[in-house]
């Protein structure tokens, strides 16, 4: 190739560096490939920049491109076609070619399971997890370190990192720093594609809320610094309004605070946080906030049996039906309704109740099939109508188990485990139907100190 001078030869070759590389044999080129597993199907072709599609044969367990690609040139590998009957997706499947091959590509293909990705680049538990407008989730902040003892659940050290999830090539990469370290912070996607995350603890040796709150910018992947809250708040809730504001209701200023009556609005296009006409009728820290079809906020528990409504219109909150158990989640069904999953209390059946907004009262509604769940696990809607529940805190469960809750028959069956034990992990709906649970805060049965995980998966429907 080196013998070629035609001008408009040599300037294509020049645009292509992988095919260039391979022509003249150049040692600083490498192969691009890994492993598929769970192929019981054909029909899978996979897919990367400046390469052919590739077409894998059915029970293959190997792949490589066709072409070495040079070194210092990103790589991105996705899936084109899917095989018939089944789901493949790609871990780790982008990067840049370095010294060596690159055989460490997963395609993992499933029917419908609980499938492992790429792990996030920082263990975190208590994070936040955003869909943003691209289809790739922003994950930020949580605990890092530690986890104390069963009888004394807590972490070691707040994260200011954040990074980015991709579905297509199932890796995370790092992002942006946050300007402050958060734990238990509130995350907000804003109608413009930007992200507002607010609150949350310090952990390092206080336990204390904070009151400052930030922006993420996907187009530049930057932080930048907002109005402060009116108050320090650790374990609110913040709730995306019709009109674009958001509310922040309740939580504690500081660990040992009483929990907070007090709410309040932001205004995206100010920056500025003003309190509510009215404050919530009774102190709430960890509780759930619902936005309801009618443009009401559906408040429940936070350390107390108690509901309330916050109604925009007056900026005020009027009690509403009481629920019958503490709950740790709150998943708006098709129907309206409000599905509460979670047992307040470790060692009881987590008798599951819906909120009706049209009787303004809560309905006990069966009991699923973990004894235990808590305010750790995660309950996501699914495009199919059904809620997935996953993970569970109250040690010697299975916190690794899940089970799908179908709002028409009012039914709850059992799925099997998750690859890990999830536990303060986030679960994210992702725009084609699948789930992406990512990290944990594990409290080994034995006591003693627990883990932190950066281990993530996908729940394929």
């Amino acid at each position: 190739m080196s013998a070629i001078r035609v001008g408009a030869v040599s300037v294509l070759l020049a645009s292509f560096p992988g095919v260039l590389a391979a022509c003249s044999g150049n040692s600083d080129s490498h192969w691009v490939g890994g492993t598929i597993s769970g192929l019981t199907s054909s029909g899978l072709v996979l897919a990367m920049p400046r390469e052919p599609d590739l077409s894998v044969t059915l029970g293959q367990s190997e792949f490589t491109f066709a072409t070495r690609v040079a070194s210092g040139t990103p790589y991105s590998i996705t899936v084109k076609v899917q095989p018939s009957g089944r789901t493949c997706l790609v871990a780790d499947g982008s990067g840049v070619v370095g010294d060596t091959d690159i055989t460490d590509v997963r395609i993992d293909c499933v029917n419908s399971a609980f499938v492992r990705t790429g792990s996030m680049k920082r263990a975190r538990a208590w994070h936040s997890a955003t869909l943003l407008s691209t289809g790739k989730v922003l994950v930020a902040g949580g605990c890092t370190g530690v986890i104390f003892a069963k009888e004394f659940t807590s972490c070691w050290e707040e994260e200011p990192s954040a990074e980015v999830f991709n579905p297509a090539t199932g890796d995370f990469t790092l992002t942006g720093q946050m300007n402050a370290g958060r734990v238990g912070h509130s995350a907000i996607l804003l109608p413009d594609g930007s992200v507002l995350l607010a609150g949350g603890e310090i952990v390092a040796g206080i336990w204390a809320g904070i009151a400052s709150a930030e922006r993420y910018d996907p187009a530049t992947g930057t932080f930048s610094q907002t109005g402060n809250m009116t108050k320090a708040r650790m374990e609110h809730s913040a709730t995306l309004l019709p009109d674009g504001s958001v509310l922040v209701a309740g939580g504690r200023t500081d660990y040992l605070a009483s929990p907070e009556t007090t709410a309040e609005l932001y205004n995206p296009a100010s920056g500025i946080f003003s309190p509510t006409a009215g404050n919530m009728h009774m102190g709430r820290a960890g509780h759930t906030a619902t936005l309801l079809p009618d443009g009401r906020v559906l408040v429940v528990g936070g350390g107390t049996l108690t509901a309330e409504l916050y109604n925009p219109v007056s900026g005020t909150f009027d009690p509403t039906g009481d629920p019958h158990k503490g709950h740790g989640a709150a998943t708006l069904l098709p129907n309206g309704q409000v599905l509460m999953t979670g047992a307040a209390e470790f060692g009881y059946p987590e008798e599951y109740e819906l909120y009706d907004p049209s009787s303004g009262s809560f309905i006990l509604n069966g009991t699923g099939t973990s004894t235990s769940w808590s305010d750790g696990h995660s309950a996501t809607l699914l495009s199919t109508g059904m809620v997935l529940i996953v993970g569970s805190e109250y040690p010697g469960e299975d916190l690794a188990s899940a089970e799908l809750y179908d709002p028409v028959t009012s039914t709850y069956t059992p799925l099997g485990d998750a690859n890990d034990p999830r536990l303060f992990h986030t679960a994210t709906l992702l725009p084609n139907g699948q789930v992406l649970l990512a990290g944990s805060g594990f409290v080994p049965v034995q006591g003693g100190r627990g883990t932190i995980s950066a281990t993530a998966e996908i729940y394929v429907p």
